[in-house]
């Protein structure tokens, strides 16, 4: 079973937002094993689903759309506040960044899913 987790309900996460339709977006650090297990989904899209896990809870199911090796440095600062929360600034998401991966300036996958279905929270 495919997911895609969350510790943090993001704006993008919010039921205001996460409708079915809209698109959500992801930054995840890249590991050779992270690219290809997403890849792979983009490729082979064989209808798979992505259970989306807020806390431990299954919140929805998305499909996965597109997936971009990106460094953290080239997020606009519009797709950082559609990714993480409204008036979010370039340097709140570098500190977020630095508290979780030590470093600013991080190389990783962005990536972008449609939501399919939402559950009631």
């Amino acid at each position: 079973m495919l997911k895609i987790k969350f510790s943090k309900e993001w704006d993008k996460l919010k039921a205001k937002k996460f409708k079915k339709g809209e698109i959500f977006t992801t930054f995840r650090v890249y590991t050779p094993r992270k690219r290809k297990y997403y890849f792979e989904r983009l490729v082979n899209r064989d209808n798979e689903l992505f259970d989306v896990q807020l806390n431990g809870e299954l919140i929805g199911k998305a499909r996965l759309v597109s997936v971009d090796d990106r460094w953290s440095h080239s997020i606009t600062p519009s797709e950082i506040e559609k990714d993480t929360y409204q008036g979010w600034t370039t340097r709140e998401f570098k500190d977020f960044l630095e508290k979780f991966y030590e470093s600013e300036d991080v190389f990783g996958l962005w990536m972008k899913f449609r939501v399919e279905e939402v559950y009631k929270r």
